[in-house]
């Protein structure tokens, strides 16, 4: 899982103001696709996407954030082969 994160913007603590999701919440997205605009001290910035997978919004348009606060989640999709956690195939036997 990768978190999202309200973009540093200046001033440790500075807030900024979600405008606007380009993603629904359950969508699927690309590392690096535009996912939401932030506006703060009255200049808007682009965010894209850290990682891809299926992202889960934590904050709505309007919402007030401090920089670094995690806005969404995007969970990797899980690939063919993979082991997830508490999969046996993780175990050595010992």
């Amino acid at each position: 899982m990768t978190d999202v994160v309200f973009p540093p913007v200046g001033d440790a603590g500075a807030e900024g103001v979600l405008a606007t999701w380009f993603v629904g919440d359950g969508e699927p997205v690309a590392e690096g696709d535009l996912i939401a605009e932030v506006a703060v001290d009255k200049v808007d910035m682009e965010l894209t996407a850290p990682a891809g997978g299926v992202i889960h919004l934590l904050a709505k348009e309007g919402d007030v954030r401090r920089q670094g606060a995690v806005i969404a989640r995007i969970d990797q999709p899980h690939r063919p082969g993979a082991s997830t956690p508490g999969d046996d195939a993780d175990l050595k036997p010992s």
